[in-house]
């Protein structure tokens, strides 16, 4: 019998960030950054970076991500903590 943690490291689920943002200025982009090491553990700068079109904008999303790439680093039961960050 498998674990739940086994099982979600197995998992095809996938997650997209979305955020609705029109206060970026040209040349800036927002980034996911969170506990996960997948996040950037923080750090901005490693984080998710998400990207927009000019029909879509002001709506920023993410590729899809695994929930199995994020599994190791939120422990059971999961717990992820993120932020949306501003970058130049």
């Amino acid at each position: 019998m498998k674990t739940a943690a086994q099982l979600m490291r197995q998992s095809q689920l996938t997650l997209v960030f979305r955020v609705v943002c029109d206060s970026t200025q040209l040349g800036q982009t927002i980034v996911v950054t969170g506990s996960a090491r997948r996040l950037g553990s923080w750090n901005p700068l490693q984080g998710l970076y998400l990207s927009t079109s000019q029909n879509e904008f002001p709506v920023w999303r993410s590729e899809p991500i695994s929930v199995g790439q994020l599994q190791e680093d939120l422990g059971f039961p999961p717990c992820l903590e993120y932020k949306y960050v501003i970058v130049d």
